[in-house]
């Protein structure tokens, strides 16, 4: 049987990384000049991942916007011909917005998508949510 989705539980509080998690989700940090939370989505990706569940929290929008387009951004590069650059902000980026509701929030994103925990639970709470989203033929 072969895997062909992930759950990736980025929604908590980073105490380990304080104070630099104060003002920035923990995923959001850089590993040169690429978010984390990149390096985890691109390694599913490339073990053959089809869908990927990314379980956030108080705070953990800027993970959902790094995965957004940015079409100001992209017109700018394209303008001035910034080539290298666009292609680099256009493959973050997944299209296809769609937004549904169950249970929590969750944010549909072409193969890739986002459940906002509104309370801080025991991490049993968070997989019960994966896999109670994972198994709604609505979310997907």
């Amino acid at each position: 049987m072969k895997v062909r989705k992930a759950i990736i539980p980025a929604a908590g509080l980073g105490t380990r990384l304080l104070p630099a998690t104060k003002a920035m989700a923990k995923e959001m940090l850089p590993i040169v000049d690429v978010p984390t939370i990149q390096f985890l989505v691109e390694e599913a990706k490339a073990a053959g991942i089809e869908d990927i569940l990314i379980i956030t929290g108080k705070g953990k929008r800027p993970i959902e916007d790094h995965f957004d387009s940015v079409p100001e951004l992209e017109m700018v590069l394209k303008n001035r011909h910034k080539d290298k650059l666009l292609k680099l902000v256009e493959s973050t980026t997944i299209s296809g917005y769609g937004y549904s509701l169950f249970g929590n929030l969750i944010l549909k994103v072409s193969a890739m998508q986002f459940v906002w925990l509104r309370t801080s639970l025991p991490t049993n709470h968070l997989w019960l949510c994966s896999a109670m989203t994972l198994h709604n033929p609505r979310s997907h």
